[in-house]
């Protein structure tokens, strides 16, 4: 063993289950490109133990081996010990080039830069996660008897690949061969060759331009490979160009190069003919772990009583329970090849769940978004959170304008919209039908792709093979009617228009009906045609401190501005009880929403005088502060679901004068005197508050027992409830 150099073993491994691989994956790659890309199918990406096989065979059967190196992107498996001096974790970053594009998804990518670890011996065996070695080997294995490595080959050598070589070969004399060749290449793209076959014939095309057509050039096994730095030097001078351009891609083209396929034809050229070994059947096997192959079974079997030198096992299920007998076999097949664990495996942790978060397109920070931020706030206490959301996202504006900490936290988050989706933003507004149907889309994608345990929609109905969580802010057309205040949304036009948007993505009613549904008020709860379970939303803001007596004068009108608020009224309602001698002031407080109508919101608080103010984007620290000197309220949307400005005012020590439709009445403990039906009586009920002192006391006491339900501490304990009942009863996806 002296008289050999010493040879380290590489491997590329990722865990594609991971709640970050695969929210990064669909960050950075989109919709269009998951769903059509062949090189991005789950099973690519899916650890299902080959990596602990691969290293307890290697710990086994070549115990020569000096040191490990696992590349991955930011990850390690959780069972390894990384402090063991004879496994080093590499991440990309270690050994990719600044300029190359991160994260990335192609294999054939980074193989390009094996030869740049760190640390890395001159001779490595390079594996892939799913490389086994059956049986004992030697350096001899893997070098001839003159130092050279051995060159592990398949035969392949297909008419299409010899055909494109000959083109080329004549190309060089003749323009029109050129032309042919150029429509021919353009061809086999369009073809049903899988991205593999497409790689691979690019590959004899660089090496014939390289070479010239000598002969048929090889293809090495999936198996094992012996390399050398200063064999990947070399073919950095010869196909630098086409390395660098593979470089460029995330996710897997077929103008890519193929370093093991270029290494080992370099290195043919060089050494000769005598340098390739073919693996016969007795020293390699393959298997490939797919459903619709019905011998699998069997092949497994065989291998487990005689295993060859080397195997690969491709998993190729799309899901892991698509053939529990073929998922049964080869669970047999790791415990029968490898039972005892590597000195360097530890006890694995228990992973926390996964919890899969549809949030809807993003607005003006409001109520819904409120929630929404909360929700997320509450399920990352206990889950690894992913959230599904459109672009433009923004969780640290949350985070400011709510109180939550999601920004910086392990919470991921996966935008839908690309360039196409902010064109689209332009046109229609977020909370359009369009919108919602591309992102349900999407999550059908991301379910597949995550298999979370746990699925929560916090903007209404979600459609996923999976029962979920939903929380409705409003009755929608699946689980209900909108009230008489939405007659727009029963007009002729709207049916059209919802008529043609439903054809970008179905909503199955009877799933969505047996999704656990949550609603912001009982109001809302009376309205939709399933059980629903009443959660009220938190409302961000510290209980008021400031004695009554220390206090403005002063109404409060919060809430964004758009005409259904009616927040116009309010100068109407504080007119006439100033003309009844009752100096009060009205602070106008919210997120312009709608120009023409913030526009009109400006005049007429101009035109009011002084008594009358706008306060427009307050930061959350500048609204505590307004809320707290203020004595009262004064709310107008009529059938509003919730109001969570008036659970804002609640909080903060206000007495609110509301609309006794919708849900709001609920947030006052139904208090008659703080209800009206129209601007009339309004003014009446306002003027018995201001004109009795104790019915002014019975009212904020009241109030301050009603605050204490209204925060967000009791809307995350319900939340993180809800949600462990819902796992323990078995309504979550699979458990890990």
């Amino acid at each position: 063993m002296g008289d050999f150099p010493a040879i380290d073993a590489v491997y590329l491994w990722v865990d594609g289950a991971d709640p970050h691989h695969v929210a990064s994956r669909h960050a950075h790659l989109g919709y269009g490109t998951l769903a059509r890309a062949q090189g991005m199918r789950p099973y690519r990406f899916r650890d299902c133990g080959e990596l602990r096989l691969s290293l307890r065979l290697l710990h086994r059967h070549a115990p020569w081996i000096n040191r490990i190196f696992i590349v991955t992107d930011g990850q390690a498996p959780p069972w390894l010990d990384k402090d063991d001096p004879r496994i080093a974790i590499i991440d990309h970053d270690q050994i990719l080039p600044p300029e190359m594009r991160r994260p990335c998804f192609n294999s054939l990518a980074i193989e390009c830069h094996l030869h740049r670890i760190p640390g890395l011996a001159e001779h490595f065996i390079y594996f892939n996660d799913d490389f086994l070695i059956g049986r004992p080997v030697s350096q001899a294995n893997f070098l001839n008897k003159d130092g050279t490595e051995r060159l592990f080959t398949e035969a392949t050598n297909s008419r299409l690949t010899r055909l494109t070589t000959r083109f080329i070969v004549l190309e060089r004399h003749h323009e029109l061969l050129r032309r042919i060749l150029f429509i021919y290449r353009r061809i086999s793209e369009a073809t049903s060759m899988d991205i593999h076959r497409r790689i691979l014939n690019w590959n004899m095309i660089l090496l014939t331009l390289t070479f010239g057509y000598r002969w048929a050039w090889i293809v090495p096994a999936h198996a094992p490979q012996l390399l050398t730095r200063a064999g990947f030097a070399t073919l950095e001078r010869r196909f630098g160009r086409a390395m660098r351009r593979t470089a460029r891609h995330r996710m897997r083209r077929w103008l890519s190069a193929f370093p093991v396929l270029l290494y080992d034809n370099n290195r043919l050229t060089e050494l000769g003919r005598p340098a390739v070994r073919p693996l016969e059947a007795e020293d390699y096997a393959f298997v490939s772990l797919d459903p619709r192959d019905t011998a699998a079974c069997r092949r497994l079997t065989d291998l487990m009583a005689s295993p060859p030198t080397f195997i690969c096992v491709n998993d190729d299920r799309d899901d892991e329970k698509e053939n529990m007998e073929l998922t049964r076999t080869y669970d047999a097949f790791r415990d029968a090849l490898a039972p005892e664990p590597a000195p360097w495996e530890r006890p694995e942790p228990e992973p926390r769940p996964v919890a899969l978060v549809f949030e809807a397109p993003f607005a003006a920070p409001g109520g819904a978004e409120c929630v929404g931020a909360w929700i997320i706030e509450a399920l990352r206490r206990d889950y690894r959170v992913v959230v599904l959301a459109w672009d433009g996202y923004d969780p640290a504006a949350l985070d400011r304008q709510f109180g939550t900490h999601i920004a910086g936290s392990d919470v991921k988050i996966v935008r839908v919209a690309r360039r196409w989706g902010r064109h689209l933003s332009r046109l229609l507004p977020l909370t359009s039908r369009p919108h919602l149907r591309l992102m349900l889309r999407h999550a059908r994608l991301l379910h597949r792709d995550l298999r979370p345990d746990l699925v929560v929609s916090t903007r209404g109905g979600i459609d996923v093979p999976q029962r979920a969580i939903q929380y409705h802010h409003h009755p929608c057309p699946v689980l209900g009617k909108l009230g008489a205040s939405r007659p727009w949304y029963l007009s002729a036009l709207a049916r059209v228009w919802r008529a043609f948007t439903d054809r970008l993505h179905t909503i199955d009613g009877p799933r969505v009906r047996d999704n656990l549904t949550l609603t912001n008020s009982s109001w809302t709860a009376a309205r939709v045609d399933v059980p629903a379970t009443v959660v009220r939303p938190p409302a961000p803001v510290a209980i008021g401190t400031t004695p009554w007596e220390d206090r403005e004068n002063c109404f409060v009108c919060l809430g964004r501005f758009y005409p259904e608020k009616r927040i116009e009224r309010a100068i109407e309602i504080l007119s006439a009880v100033r003309a009844r001698g009752r100096p009060v002031t009205l602070r106008i407080v919210g997120v312009p929403d709608s120009r023409p109508y913030s526009r009109l919101l400006r005049r007429l608080a101009r035109q009011a005088g002084p008594w009358v103010s706008l306060h427009e984007n307050l930061p959350r620290t500048e609204l505590e502060a307004l809320l707290g000197r203020c004595r009262f309220g004064l709310h107008l949307m009529e059938d509003e679901h919730y109001g969570i400005a008036v659970a804002e005012m609640v909080r903060a020590g206000c007495m609110p004068f509301i609309s006794q439709s919708g849900g709001a009445p609920e947030i006052v403990g139904f208090e008659p005197a703080l209800q009206f039906r129209d601007e009339v009586h309004a003014v009446e009920r306002i003027m018995a508050v201001l004109e009795d002192d104790q019915e002014c006391l019975r009212l904020r006491r009241a109030l301050a027992v009603q605050a204490k339900t209204l925060g967000p501490e009791p809307f995350t304990a319900q939340i993180r409830a809800i949600a462990a009942s819902f796992l323990e009863a078995g309504a979550g996806g699979p458990s890990r």
